[in-house]
């Protein structure tokens, strides 16, 4: 992730996270919900919170990474129309949980109790403010495997009740759990999301191929 003194506006950061890794760009002013959103789809990128005062801006994946998140979005909406409920998505869904920050999953599960805490008013937000109960981050070529593995120990300490961390240039698997541990996989075949998404295994072949 870069931050460029010489990146002076918003355009500016957004052509260098489309060229280039993510981009933590300073603003001094309270950016909202809607500004966000519509940023995201001018420059069809990914804007989130940073650290107080900056936004990050990330590229889309792109490539391989793109294509392994449909597949898994794919099966994690299979399983929520039939056992599970809910609703599933790909990353054009944010949220903003009590107790963390306004960000982006690659893909996200939220419970139909979850779901229950919306009114309809806050689901027509870009930013759900509850936290998912399943996050999946794919880490891209573009992006660092430490500055993800931060991301997702945030997604935890925001009531997230499951976190997977892809990374398929490294072969691993990382699950979170809402306790603080982290189970680690070396290019598992597949790794169950019990008892959060209960019945639901992901397949990691297609990742690995």
């Amino acid at each position: 992730m870069v931050s460029a003194p010489a990146i002076e506006t918003i355009e500016d950061a957004a052509e260098a996270a489309r060229e280039g890794p993510p981009v933590r760009f300073r603003i001094n002013a309270p950016v909202s919900d809607e500004q966000l959103a519509q940023w995201a789809g001018r420059f069809e990128l990914w804007f989130e919170d940073g650290e107080e005062g900056e936004i990050i801006i990330t590229g889309p994946p792109g490539g391989l990474a793109s294509d392994h998140t449909s597949e898994i979005v794919a099966d994690m909406i299979f399983w929520s129309r039939g056992r599970g409920g809910g609703r599933a998505r790909e990353s054009q869904r944010g949220f903003d949980p009590p107790l963390g920050r306004r960000w982006v999953p690659d893909a996200s599960w939220v419970s139909e109790e979850t779901l229950a805490k919306l009114t309809e008013a806050q689901k027509r937000r870009p930013f759900w403010p509850v936290a998912p109960d399943f996050v999946l981050e794919v880490v891209s070529p573009s992006q660092q495997l430490s500055k993800q593995q931060e991301k997702m120990r945030g997604w935890i300490a925001a009531e997230v009740r499951l976190g997977m961390l892809i990374s398929p240039d490294d072969e691993l698997v990382e699950l979170y759990r809402a306790d603080g541990s982290v189970e680690t996989f070396h290019r598992p075949d597949a790794v169950s999301c019990d008892p959060v998404m209960p019945g639901f295994t992901m397949t990691f072949e297609r990742i690995w191929r």
